[in-house]
Order: C-alpha cells, then sequence, then structure tokens
C-alpha cells in the first residue's frame, strides 16, 4: 500500500471521514505525515482572516493546517488563477498553550517562530472541544 492509500484509510476510519477523502490536500498530507504519524481527527478552517481555506489535522504527534488561497491575476491579455498552499506543523511539544477566541477561532502558542498562530474553524462549535483535546495532548507530551 502506497503512503496516500495508507492516509486514505486512516481518513476513512475517522468520524465523517468521508467528506474529507475526496479534499485536494489528501496528497498533500501523504507527503507531509511522518512514517509511524497516525490521524486521529480532522476539521474544515480557515485563515483568521478568511482569505485560506482548508484543514487542520491532528496526529499522535502534532497539529497540521493545510490552507489554500486562490489568487487572480489579470493582465490585458488573460486572466490567471493559481493556488497557492501553506502548510503549518506545530509538534505537541513545542505548543506552549491553546485557548479559544470565540466564534470558532483557534489561536496557538508555539515555540516555533517565536509566534501565535490562529485559525477559524468552520464549524463554530468544534473550539472548545478542539481546545480540551489540545490540552490533554500537550499534558502527555510534557509528562515525558
Amino acid at each position: 500500500m502506497n503512503k496516500l492509500e495508507a492516509v486514505r484509510t486512516q481518513i476513512s476510519k475517522l468520524t465523517k471521514g468521508e467528506q474529507f477523502a475526496t479534499r485536494e490536500e489528501i496528497p498533500c498530507l501523504a507527503d507531509i505525515l511522518w512514517d509511524e504519524e497516525i490521524i486521529e481527527n480532522m476539521l474544515e478552517a480557515s485563515d483568521e482572516n478568511g482569505f485560506s481555506r482548508g484543514m487542520v489535522i491532528l496526529t499522535n504527534q502534532r497539529l497540521i493546517t493545510i490552507l489554500k488561497v486562490y489568487l487572480t491575476c489579470e493582465s490585458k491579455l488573460s486572466i490567471r488563477k493559481k493556488c497557492l498552499i501553506e502548510v503549518n506543523e506545530f509538534p505537541y511539544r513545542e505548543i506552549f498553550d491553546v485557548y479559544p477566541g470565540g466564534f470558532g477561532k483557534i489561536t496557538i502558542e508555539s515555540s516555533r517562530n517565536g509566534r501565535n498562530f490562529s485559525f477559524i474553524l468552520k464549524d463554530k462549535t468544534q473550539d472548545r472541544i478542539l481546545c480540551d483535546y489540545l490540552d490533554s495532548k500537550l499534558l502527555c507530551h510534557q509528562a515525558k
């Protein structure tokens, strides 16, 4: 089984996994995941400004965001559309804190690049659940 098939198999076992199975980000995710990494949850999200849309992936080792932004370039002769993909990854051992900001906004304080990172969940009811999940992961990784 190749890596892409392995990722699709993991996704099919998730609750609501079928809604992610055909997403454009899945081949990209197959390249990003480490060998022993297991996908535990996936959520739809956008960046803080709403310009980029994509997914938040929670694995047994880190949080990954894959966000796509579509750019339109116009010239006198043509209009071209371009898709850029931004990937952010946060190993749990590098996350200091995670907290909800209301209306689906999640902010992560990380030692990576010394900055905060925020994203907005499509399902606004999931922000507290996601923060509790990440808090439990952080406690496990801090205990090691």
